[in-house]
């Protein structure tokens, strides 16, 4: 018998190799994560280095 969450629409993608709803929620929130702390760096004035983000 499949799976149930198969079938649920975060785990749906339209083709191989594509990103699946799941997968795009959790990169939005690691995006809003980094650029919160940069947010937060520039705020207090921080001189720290901060790394590249791809």
């Amino acid at each position: 018998m499949p799976r149930r969450e198969n079938y649920l629409p975060f785990y749906f993608s339209y083709a191989e190799g594509k990103w699946k709803m799941k997968e795009l929620i959790q990169h939005i929130i690691d995006t809003e994560r980094v650029f919160s702390y940069r947010a937060l760096c520039f705020a207090r004035n921080d001189n720290t280095s901060l790394p590249g983000f791809e």
